[in-house]
């Protein structure tokens, strides 16, 4: 296989495949990201939060200062848990 195919065999589960069905409709979204994650990039998700104001979609960013699998350890769990709760409390008011 050569990196093209490969490349091509990835876009079924890049986010970025997808910006034009999601932004068919309106919605608020949360995008929370961790600054030190080696398993999802920070440079990739920073492309996401590009593609988010590109596209002009309602969204709110957390930078948590973690990496991909101490954002589920103490204290950044609830640091996780704290953005969510505070999205959900505002992004369906009224």
């Amino acid at each position: 296989m050569d990196l093209d195919r490969l490349r091509q065999a990835w876009l079924a589960v890049s986010p970025m495949s997808y910006f034009n069905h999601f932004s068919r409709w309106p919605k608020k979204s949360l995008i929370v990201y961790a600054k030190y994650d080696l398993t999802f990039l920070p440079e990739l998700s920073r492309d996401v939060v590009t593609e988010f104001e590109r596209h002009g979609l309602n969204h709110k960013v957390a930078i948590l200062p973690c990496g991909h699998y101490t954002m589920g350890e103490t204290p950044y769990k609830y640091m996780d848990g704290w953005q969510l709760l505070s999205f959900f409390r505002t992004a369906f008011e009224g």
